[in-house]
């Protein structure tokens, strides 16, 4: 790929970004006051939890928006079984095709913070098909997205992404502290 098509896929996600940051404002409220509740009554007042929940709040409100409840009932329909056909010529068909992916990067990154079971891979992952599959599902049913074989691996590849980042902070924070309280 030549240089002016970096540029022109990178055009097209940051213009494609604009709608989900949008929706970042109200899912920042609706977080505060999942994260209020959360805290109460679960917590106990666990201010890094209710931080996190409030994050992921956030996130799944702007994901839900972004792929479902932005979209008109029956304005797509179509199944693609084929993988990789979501790639395109186009620098736009590539730029989908990573937004996919990094849909679901938050997801695998926070899901372990928040979850314990999470921080096996297998299960995160596993999650990360489970939303691909779902989201496919409820798009074909309302006829909201086009049903993509392709969407649901690149969330799959978003999700364990997002776990590598997790574990890759983990092991830099570990050593860190390792570290810094080692003796000479």
């Amino acid at each position: 790929m030549e240089q002016n098509d970096f540029s022109s896929i990178f055009i097209c996600i940051l213009e494609d970004l604009a709608e989900p940051i949008s929706y970042l404002p109200a899912g920042l409220l609706i977080g505060i006051a999942a994260a209020i509740i959360y805290s109460r009554l679960i917590l106990r007042g666990n201010p890094k939890k209710a931080g996190l929940l409030w994050v992921f709040t956030a996130y799944l409100y702007a994901a839900a928006n972004t792929v479902y409840f932005s979209r008109e009932p029956g304005s797509r329909e179509g199944i693609d079984w084929m993988l990789l056909e979501s790639w395109g010529a186009s620098p736009s068909s590539k730029a989908f095709v990573i937004e996919n992916i990094l849909l679901t990067i938050p997801l695998g990154l926070l899901l372990p913070l928040l979850w314990r079971p999470c921080r096996k891979i297998w299960i995160c992952v596993g999650i990360g098909v489970l939303a691909g599959v779902g989201i496919e599902l409820l798009q074909l049913i309302t006829k909201r997205g086009y049903c993509q074989a392709d969407d649901v691996w690149t969330n799959t590849l978003g999700a364990f992404l997002g776990w590598c980042i997790w574990r890759l902070a983990c092991a830099v924070f570990e050593k860190q502290s390792a570290d810094t309280f080692r003796l000479p």
